[in-house]
């Protein structure tokens, strides 16, 4: 018994500590600027509904200072409202650059999470079964996690229930702490702009569990 209630202390100790290692960007629609830094911010204004895109030239360059590089496993988590739908192509809630890790929504109101490899040819794309609708409050994860040499988990949450997953054979892209966008490709691109406000945004140099992700607070 000694034994067993060890174990679960210390697997419920490195399931926090792994939770708490997540980065929170924004924090009741305000950005948190604590412990990346906010690289340039392009019409975002803060509000109580949540940091406001407006769909057309709204987006956010931060780098993500104190993460180790490259970036392998990889997790965003956001609680967001969809004010508009995009009317054609995805909209872009995060993303990595580099070779386009897109974590956004489509025109019909499906979530995807995309990963490239390496070679810039192999990827996978997950989507969500679940067709958003604006105005509604949803909480979304996507995640990429190291499972063995060259073996990828690329796993999509909607309102903490997994709804896509696939593998990924091959080393991911090597992402840069550097380039992490919200809103859009980069401050230079058009198009492709998400629409509505995101109340609350966490980034984590690991694959976070269902559960480490419900923990986010």
């Amino acid at each position: 018994m000694r034994r067993f209630l060890l174990a679960m202390l210390i697997f419920c100790g490195v399931s926090a500590v792994t939770a708490a290692d997540a980065l929170c960007i924004i924090r009741n629609g305000a950005f948190t600027r604590s412990g990346y830094w906010l690289r340039r911010e392009r019409n975002t204004p803060a509000s109580p509904e949540g940091v406001v895109f407006n769909g057309k030239d709204s987006v956010v360059w931060i780098k993500l200072n104190k993460f180790s590089t490259p970036m392998r496993s990889f997790s965003v988590a956001a609680e967001l409202v969809i004010d508009e739908l995009p009317a054609t192509g995805t909209a872009c809630i995060a993303v990595r650059p580099g070779y386009h890790n897109i974590f956004g929504i489509d025109s019909t109101g499906r979530v995807n999470f995309s990963v490239y490899a390496a070679d810039r040819k192999s990827r996978q794309v997950v989507f969500s079964r679940t067709k958003l609708k604006p105005g509604e409050r949803v909480r979304l994860a996507g995640v990429l996690e190291r499972i063995d040499d060259g073996e990828y988990d690329v796993v999509l949450y909607v309102n903490e229930v997994a709804e896509g997953k696939a593998t990924l054979y091959g080393e991911p892209f090597p992402y840069d702490r550097d380039y992490f966008y919200l809103g859009g490709v980069g401050m230079k691109q058009e198009g492709m702009f998400f629409r509505g406000k995101i109340l609350n945004l966490w980034a984590a140099e690991s694959g976070l569990s269902r559960d480490e992700i419900n923990r986010l607070k």
